[in-house]
């Protein structure tokens, strides 16, 4: 339990204060951060005196909301407490949970995650989701996310909107099914690539300000482009959609795509296809709207082909 691993650590505090000189300046640093906090929260400075000091704080946290760790972090530690922390397997994790932590890696080893908002407002270094098949959570709704890690992604029913820091490359590799607008308002992220999508909500990429390249593999029924191309936050780089399907797929929204492209102040999308069908692409139906902004695979800058080998999806 994150209460019992912070009060452990701050007995090692108090050991260290009784035992040695307070030369560590990182240590001095911290507990004067944790001085001012709770100063700032109505502690007198008798109280956090570095005698009665963990005392103080033990009797905080047993005040505290317990079972809500985020309650303890944002009143009485609000400051850098960079954790790991482990989710219960069982899935079975409040509502509204770790919404204002800073954490080192966020671990859940379970296949499945419920339907709840969690550590909507967190920053996190690493989110590692080993075992993940079906996921329903709003994940880190306003919050920072360095690294997503769920290799195993097979349903995706919740969001990974991330509306602030987000990982530069988002990379689901057995990702089949994205419901409802899955990366919706994502702010950050610049590469999403699903190699094996089958299926995909039309809004799945909603708002995406700064995504450039989107790699959807060639096993999707319908392809999906729109209103990734429109211009909500001042972004001026195309979006290259990549597909793999050698005949042509039906398109969602062909004109609605066209009418964004023709506008001087939108992005525009261009649909990346195999060099060999791109003229197939250019006379189908719908396709044939966008002509000028389907080109072949030996067209993609030379920046997202060097991405895209990375993973082992390169040509």
């Amino acid at each position: 339990m994150i209460i019992d691993d912070i009060k452990r650590a701050l007995g090692d505090i108090l050991d260290n204060i009784k035992s040695i000189r307070l030369e560590n300046k990182s240590l001095n640093n911290l507990i004067d951060q944790v001085k001012r906090t709770l100063i700032q929260h109505g502690s007198s400075p008798n109280e956090v005196g570095n005698t009665s000091l963990v005392n103080t704080l033990n009797a905080k946290l047993d005040n505290a909301a317990l079972g809500n760790p985020d309650e303890i972090i944002k009143k009485y530690l609000n400051f850098e407490l960079a954790v790991d922390i482990t989710l219960p397997d069982n899935g079975n994790i409040p509502d509204n949970y770790l919404t204002r932590a800073s954490i080192k890696t966020l671990r859940y080893n379970g296949t499945e995650l419920p339907w709840i908002n969690l550590a909507s407002s967190a920053s996190v270094d690493t989110v590692d989701m080993p075992n993940l098949v079906t996921m329903r959570a709003r994940l880190l709704e306003n919050g920072k996310c360095k690294t997503l890690k769920a290799p195993n992604l097979k349903l995706c029913r919740g969001l990974f909107p991330f509306s602030n820091d987000a990982p530069e490359t988002i990379y689901l590799p057995n990702l089949e099914q994205m419901e409802y607008n899955g990366l919706y308002y994502n702010q950050s992220t610049k590469f999403v690539i699903l190699p094996k999508i089958k299926n995909l909500y039309e809004d799945a990429f909603l708002s995406m300000t700064r995504v450039e390249l989107i790699y959807l593999g060639g096993n999707l029924p319908k392809a999906i482009g729109t209103r990734v191309s429109k211009n909500y936050g001042g972004e001026t780089k195309p979006v290259y959609v990549v597909i793999t399907n050698t005949n042509p797929p039906p398109l969602y929204d062909a004109n609605n795509i066209r009418q964004h492209n023709q506008r001087s102040d939108d992005r525009k999308t261009y649909f990346v296809v195999p060099d060999g069908a791109k003229e197939s692409y250019k006379s189908a139906t719908d396709w044939n709207l966008l002509q000028n902004y389907i080109i072949g695979r030996s067209e993609l800058p030379a920046k997202y082909e060097t991405i895209l080998q990375q993973y082992g999806l390169g040509v």
